[in-house]
């Protein structure tokens, strides 16, 4: 996978902070000004943290031997479910009211973006390796 832009990262992961902190505004929208607030912010912050970091992520463990021998899709999960953990933690610290209808759809869309991550790094890692062997 080539190297994306530092603009499309940035773009992508501001759009993340807009888009996932308005829907934690909303999710906690029963709960008074200042925990909407305060989901929307730690929702919207960790989105923004989590879109620039999950492709590296993802790539790094791609690349770890213990990972190469297993599932194509095993880096993406583990990204996922560490991403999880430390979104739910941090709402879990912030006090966020209504943790599960906050964090579901984020979490829904980064389980298939991670997936077809891991799937489109190894159909172009299968195609480097045909490409190779072609001209062998």
């Amino acid at each position: 996978m080539q190297d994306t832009s530092l603009k499309y990262k940035l773009i992508s992961a501001l759009l993340a902070f807009f888009l996932w902190g308005g829907w934690a505004l909303y999710a906690n929208a029963e709960h008074g000004t200042v925990s909407q607030l305060v989901a929307a912010a730690t929702q919207g912050t960790m989105s923004l943290l989590i879109t620039l970091f999950i492709l590296r992520m993802i790539t790094g463990f791609k690349a770890h031997q213990a990972f190469k021998q297993r599932s194509k899709y095993l880096p993406g999960i583990v990204t996922f479910l560490i991403t999880s953990s430390g979104l739910i933690g941090v709402h879990l610290v912030m006090q966020t009211p209504n943790i599960a209808a906050t964090t579901l759809p984020p979490l829904s869309v980064a389980l298939i973006f991670c997936l077809y991550t891991c799937h489109k790094l190894s159909t172009q890692q299968d195609s480097g390796f045909k490409e190779a062997s072609k001209q062998s």
